[in-house]
């Protein structure tokens, strides 16, 4: 294997030859001045590619390079043993889930505690809900002992969501759910 290759801050720019025939192409080029469609060939076979941030979040991967659009972003080859094996491909949603780091992707742990959080808010506001119409059933006199027994287990859910460590989740049973 050759050389891994790494290509830093790449950036829209015009080359001044050799692109004739070649209307509204973006051309990028590295910090060090590195045409991009050029470099590809360096690129190994048998490497993950990433794209990432200067900070290391990870964007965009693949072991196809030329799928790359790292318009701003750095590119990176990963050796295949220093991806972990549950690493995933970026989406939206998970844009900062793992970072490169020192020729190696890792987990982001922040991240975790994030979308732990995004869970829990989204969880104590669906039990919530259910809550505000048993209250209002209770006030009006109208409420079955069932409903009494949900509205116990879903004060209790609410408040187990509410004082849980998102840093390490252990999720209470949801009531909703059965």
């Amino acid at each position: 294997m050759s050389e891994l290759i790494t290509l830093k801050c790449m950036t829209p720019y015009q080359p001044t030859q050799g692109v004739e025939g070649v209307p509204n192409a973006l051309f990028l080029q590295s910090n060090e001045g590195a045409d991009w469609y050029r470099s590809q060939v360096y690129f190994n076979a048998d490497t993950l590619k990433v794209a990432y941030r200067a900070d290391g979040v990870i964007y965009d991967s693949d072991h196809d390079v030329s799928r790359l659009v790292p318009v701003g972003l750095s590119v990176s080859e990963v050796l295949l043993e220093n991806v972990p094996a549950n690493y995933e491909q970026p989406t939206v949603q998970t844009v900062g889930k793992w970072r490169y780091v020192d020729g190696r992707i890792e987990a982001v742990p922040e991240f975790n505690v994030v979308l732990a959080e995004r869970q829990r808010n989204l969880l104590m506001k669906s039990a919530t809900a259910r809550i505000t119409a048993l209250v209002e059933a209770q006030e009006d006199g109208d409420i079955t002992p069932e409903e009494e027994t949900e509205l116990t287990a879903l004060r209790a859910y609410r408040t187990a969501l509410r004082r849980m460590d998102v840093t390490k989740p252990e999720w209470p049973e949801n009531p909703l759910a059965k």
